[in-house]
């Protein structure tokens, strides 16, 4: 490409201006097609888990308080379950964003589950391991696959804790 443009008799600044523009448009249209892959998984995974919650007979609100969590899941035995799902391919950026999330305790759920989709622990074992570290410290905070959540609201919704 740049011996074309050398051979068409194009300066080297405007070389490097279109070389430029190119790294640019790439890398704006990377970025936007990766967040919206990431928001379409994370949608769906909100979805799927009230659909689950409906599905049980459970009353839930989605993205109570503007964006504190995603679903607000109200248990037959009177307790919140807050529900974060989360659609991070690094389980440090997830861990960064638990340790600095204030918004989800102010909410006064009882629980808060952080739940990612299950391809994300297939790809990276020992993700909710780590995320699980950060949370040791919190009482009533987890992180969860979805297959194991649902499991686990299943058992809530049938009268069992967890």
């Amino acid at each position: 490409e740049l011996g074309l443009y050398s051979i068409l008799g194009m300066e080297k600044k405007h070389m490097a201006r279109v070389l430029l523009y190119e790294t640019l448009i790439i890398a704006a249209a990377s970025l936007a097609i990766g967040l919206a892959a990431g928001a379409l998984v994370a949608l769906r995974s909100q979805r799927a888990i009230a659909e689950a919650a409906a599905g049980l007979g459970l009353k839930y609100e989605m993205w109570p308080l503007k964006d504190t969590c995603d679903i607000l899941i109200h248990l037959p035995d009177g307790r919140q379950l807050a529900v974060d799902a989360k659609a991070y391919g690094r389980a440090e950026r997830l861990a960064r964003e638990i340790e600095d999330d204030t918004g989800i305790a102010q909410m006064c759920a009882d629980e808060v589950a952080y739940v990612v989709p299950d391809q994300v622990e297939r790809d990276h074992p020992g993700y909710r391991a780590l995320c699980n570290a950060v949370l040791r410290g919190k009482t009533g905070y987890s992180c969860e696959t979805l297959r194991n959540f649902s499991k686990r609201l299943d058992a809530a919704a049938k009268g069992g804790t967890r």
